[in-house]
């Protein structure tokens, strides 16, 4: 989508967006696999914010579309972890916004770094 943004988009109507991007790896219409490498999170706020928007840290922005249009990621799991999305957008409470791993029931803060296996 752009030189910091990435859309992988699914035959079933669900697409997944990358934003805050460096190096990306993938090219327009190529066909990835799970596993593919899409590129790194950006460490440069310059490079981060190519499509503007704001940072305070190296970080990865990412969403979820459904027929072109973003929905809530609430419930959702993302390898082994289940996301509970909080009272808004970009909610930064714990007591809200957090990740349950599913393998381990421990809860993650969602502004934490995650391994995910």
């Amino acid at each position: 989508m752009s030189r910091c943004q990435v859309r992988v988009t699914n035959d079933n109507g669900w697409a997944t967006n990358y934003y805050h991007m460096d190096g990306i790896q993938v090219s327009n219409n190529q066909w990835v696999d799970k596993n593919t490498k899409l590129g790194n999170y950006a460490s440069q706020r310059s490079v981060a914010l190519c499509q503007g928007g704001s940072s305070t840290g190296p970080h990865l922005h990412f969403s979820l579309l459904k027929n072109g249009r973003f929905t809530s990621l609430q419930d959702t799991n993302i390898g082994s972890y289940r996301v509970q999305t909080g009272r808004y957008s970009y909610d930064d409470d714990c007591r809200y916004t957090w990740l349950t791993n599913t393998q381990t029931s421990s809860k993650v803060c969602l502004w934490r770094r995650i391994t995910n296996p």
